[in-house]
């Protein structure tokens, strides 16, 4: 087709068949601006779930890092959920060639390795446990005192770690809410 004979083509043609009317640019933005609206709700109700599966994540590698040192150090590791001060800690027995380590300053016999808060909007609690300290102790043959550790989040949200008795193996799972 020659240059002539497009110029023809497109003469009588009228000037609005030739882009997109007002109307027709301001409905796709509004369904543009809706679809993102959709997609800023899921993701903000997701966020929590997130935080919630992290902070699991979290606990679960430093019950099996308790679990492992145990092992190799041929020590007792202990991992205490302290409810009402909103922390978790993790400690083990001190012994003469710990003189670098730092004391709990409570008692000569242990020694303080990890502690960290919880986040306000998260609950934690050892299943069958009553008490405001709960503890699950990893030993050096590998077994452990066991249980579940119930992570719950402010949006009905729950993770269970399992800490089993006769391995020590820790798994971490989404639970029922």
């Amino acid at each position: 087709m020659k240059a002539e004979d497009r110029i023809q083509k497109y003469e009588g043609a009228h000037p609005s068949s030739f882009g997109f009317t007002l109307i027709e640019l301001i409905i796709v933005l509004i369904i543009i601006g809706l679809a993102s609206g959709v997609v800023g709700l899921v993701i903000s109700r997701s966020s929590g779930n997130l935080e919630l599966k992290s902070i699991s994540k979290e606990l679960s590698a430093v019950m099996r890092f308790a679990r492992n040192r145990a092992i190799t150090e041929k020590r007792t590791y202990c991992f205490v959920i302290d409810i009402n001060d909103r922390i978790y800690n993790l400690y083990t027995d001190k012994r003469e060639d710990d003189k670098d380590k730092e004391d709990t300053g409570d008692n000569e016999k242990i020694i303080r390795v990890m502690h960290k808060p919880f986040p306000e909007e998260m609950q934690m609690s050892v299943k069958g446990s009553d008490s405001d300290s709960q503890v699950i102790e990893f030993f050096a043959d590998g077994s452990s005192t066991g249980g579940v550790i119930e992570v719950s989040g402010e949006k009905g949200a729950v993770y269970n770690i399992t800490v089993n008795r006769i391995t020590g193996k820790v798994e971490a799972a989404r639970g029922e809410s």
